[in-house]
């Protein structure tokens, strides 16, 4: 395997979003608003990430039985819920008892308890850095049930499916060696979708007291979030793969991951 680079990012703008070679590969299902494979991206090495393998999404409570089946038609085995538990008692996943797919919950962070982060973040990228520094056993968890085989396809989502899917996201893609930039891409996509959603959360957040100013500043979703989050992972742990290692996934299922989930035929992928 060959060790990532230890590098820094350039700036990033919009303009990069033009020079991937491709659109997101967004599934269009009734009751949801993000939902896309995460196939289709090179690799620094001139592979490409292979479709119908994973997903990322929001939230799955409103799915009615036929756009269950439109779901589960592109062969997703797994759905892991990366919500915390008021979020899921909320508003259970529509998958929580199915008999057709696993479903398993797999917190992120909690908002009480031994899982809770440290301290209120003062806005997106620290929340990023804080789950980043202090949530590595569960992320460890959660990629090493997205990297097994007997798991895929699989499908990993949070609320808006920007944030906490987004981090996992960023480490899926970064540990088979997609760039930077198109991680990046990947991540500020979720913006052109969740103009409906984001409204409903500020309402909600407005009704349960929050101070709205702050809740705002959780809601953005800038290239440069993510942009600053990758140096970030760069400069403190030496790349994406370093971080993975140092967390307790092995070189081998590094290795193994990558084996199954790209291709060096573009039209394969």
């Amino acid at each position: 395997m060959q060790p990532h680079r230890r590098m820094a990012i350039a700036p990033y703008n919009e303009a990069h979003m033009n020079n991937i070679h491709r659109p997101s590969q967004r599934l269009s299902i009734a009751g949801t608003h993000n939902i896309r494979d995460l196939g289709g991206y090179v690799t620094t090495a001139n592979q490409v990430t292979r479709t119908r393998l994973l997903y990322r999404a929001d939230k799955l409570h409103n799915l009615v039985p036929a756009a269950q089946a439109a779901l589960l038609s592109h062969g997703i085995r797994t759905i892991i819920d990366l919500r915390y538990t008021p979020e899921v008692e909320m508003e259970p996943d529509a998958f929580v008892h199915s008999n057709e797919v696993r479903y398993v919950h797999l917190p992120l962070y909690e908002l009480t308890g031994a899982e809770i982060l440290p301290r209120v973040p003062d806005d997106l990228y620290d929340l990023y850095v804080l789950i980043i520094e202090n949530r590595r056993e569960q992320i460890t968890r959660i990629m090493r049930t997205l990297m097994t085989p007997y798991n895929q396809p699989a499908l990993f989502h949070c609320t808006a499916g920007k944030d906490r899917t987004g981090i996992i996201a960023a480490l899926l893609l970064g540990a088979v060696g997609v760039s930077d930039e198109a991680i990046i891409y990947d991540y500020a996509i979720s913006k052109l979708y969740l103009n409906e959603l984001l409204d409903e959360l500020r309402a909600q957040a407005a009704l349960n007291g929050f101070d709205t100013d702050w809740y705002s500043r959780l809601l953005i979703c800038e290239p440069e979030t993510m942009q600053r989050t990758l140096q970030h992972i760069n400069e403190s742990y030496g790349g994406v793969v370093a971080y993975l290692i140092g967390s307790g996934i092995t070189a081998r299922e590094i290795d193994a991951f990558r084996a199954v989930s790209l291709t060096s035929d573009l039209q394969q992928a």
